[in-house]
């Protein structure tokens, strides 16, 4: 058996040639996105006590590039949008070659166990976090994390923790998304089951459906709990911020969107995948998805600048920009599985990043790990500035992602063997080139 075997699995990990070549834009975009979020945390995950010249940090504002960073929270609908696409193709080829079966309790199960082992691993390692070494805030850094996982850490099992508690009673804060993606992922069935069945119109009204009451929730929620547009970098009120998250951010009708239309052109995407469209509509596209992108990432400048918020504004962003992203992704993502896409399509078809996105999951999980650590075992103040952000991050990004490999041999890619196993009764060879 090579199921455990660590030169199989990486094998099958490094291997470029097994990967499905018309989706391969798909794991460039995961990539990208993955190393944006970690950015974004490299920000956020930090202890501010270890700064000199904390002051600087408001400067940032100011910067509009640095609205990348302040509205980095769009990366995760990226990858919303691409489990919806995922979800939706997969599952319609699989019933297509298995004659149009489709067993629930097999695509729930499947899902279940495809997370669950390597996300309990994780959070069984932050009870070990206190043994890697010491420092003047150590304690104040690590205890609080390591404290909310051995009374929390039955939330992630169950995939609640988004749901249930404070924040300050989660395990993990980042995993919110694992739970999100799980609850969507229940939640997409409402679509699949009438488009296995054959009642198209059943299944794209149920689509439609959802990106309607997930801008219409966000606009009413936004409204009138007087909440900002997005996680604005300026906003000083933090029980506005715990508010936001758990009332927003961290809930599944937020990026029920960005997965619905990911599930809609996936479905689309099936049907036809050699369309083929005009050089006028690939102008407009382009121009439409660059719109909405420079729209969504910098909408909230002003905001973040301390512009007065009117209402109308603040509600009209908060319900429509993640659509809006989500469009854009749409867009760059249809042009390129259908070799439209240019110098777009070679970027993210590039062979060397097909084993990165495979352990996106992995990255994932553990780069706030290795942040924390970072921040609590400093010994001396740091200069509050790019630079020293800049070389955390790329220091971060390289540590993370070799211990991601290690991760995914030990632990996921076994796990992922073991469960094809259980639920078909035997082991292909090559499947692994199914996991994206």
């Amino acid at each position: 058996m090579t199921t455990f075997s660590v030169y199989s699995n990486a094998k099958n990990l490094f291997n470029v040639s097994s990967s499905s070549k018309t989706l391969r834009a798909l794991h460039g975009m995961k990539v990208f996105s993955i190393n944006w979020v970690i950015l974004g945390h490299t920000y956020i995950y930090v202890n501010f006590q270890a700064f000199r010249n904390l002051e600087r940090t408001a400067d940032f504002r100011s910067d509009f590039a640095f609205q990348v960073i302040c509205n980095g929270f769009l990366s995760v609908d990226t990858f919303f949008f691409l489990s919806g696409f995922l979800v939706m193709y997969t599952t319609m080829e699989s019933v297509k070659k298995t004659n149009g079966r489709f067993s629930v309790p097999i695509f729930l199960l499947h899902r279940y166990i495809r997370l669950t082992p390597t996300f309990m691993i994780v959070t069984a390692s932050v009870l070990l976090l206190p043994l890697l070494g010491s420092g003047p805030v150590w304690h104040d850094v690590l205890d609080e994390q390591v404290d909310m996982c051995k009374k929390w850490w039955w939330k992630n099992v169950a995939f609640v923790n988004n749901f249930i508690g404070r924040i300050d009673q989660t395990c993990l804060h980042h995993t919110w998304y694992l739970c999100c993606d799980m609850q969507l992922f229940v939640l997409s069935l409402l679509v699949i089951i009438p488009l296995v069945k054959n009642k198209t119109v059943i299944g794209i009204f149920m689509n439609i459906a959802f990106v309607l009451a997930s801008a219409l929730s966000l606009a009413l929620v936004t409204h009138f709990k007087q909440l900002p547009p997005s996680a604005l970098f300026v906003n000083p009120d933090l029980r506005q911020q715990e508010q936001f998250a758990r009332n927003v951010y961290f809930l599944p009708y937020t990026h029920l969107g960005p997965f619905a239309i990911g599930l809609l052109l996936g479905y689309a995407y099936w049907k036809h995948p050699q369309v083929k469209f005009s050089n006028n509509v690939k102008i407009l596209g382009w121009l439409l998805a660059v719109t909405f992108g420079m729209a969504s990432v910098y909408g909230v400048y002003s905001w973040n600048n301390g512009a007065e918020q009117h209402r109308p504004a603040v509600v009209l962003y908060a319900a429509t920009h993640r659509i809006a992203w989500t469009l854009g992704v749409a867009w760059v993502t249809i042009v390129c599985i259908t070799g439209q896409g240019g110098i777009v399509n070679k970027i993210l078809s590039w062979k060397c990043l097909i084993p990165l996105s495979r352990i996106t999951l992995e990255v994932y999980f553990i780069h706030p790990l290795f942040q924390w650590v970072y921040m609590a075992a400093l010994h001396d103040r740091i200069d509050a500035n790019h630079y020293t952000f800049l070389y955390m991050y790329l220091g971060h990004l390289l540590i993370v992602y070799v211990v991601a490999v290690v991760c995914c041999l030990a632990f996921d890619t076994p796990f992922y063997r073991l469960e094809k196993m259980l639920l078909t009764g035997k082991f292909k060879k090559n499947e692994e080139s199914s996991k994206l």
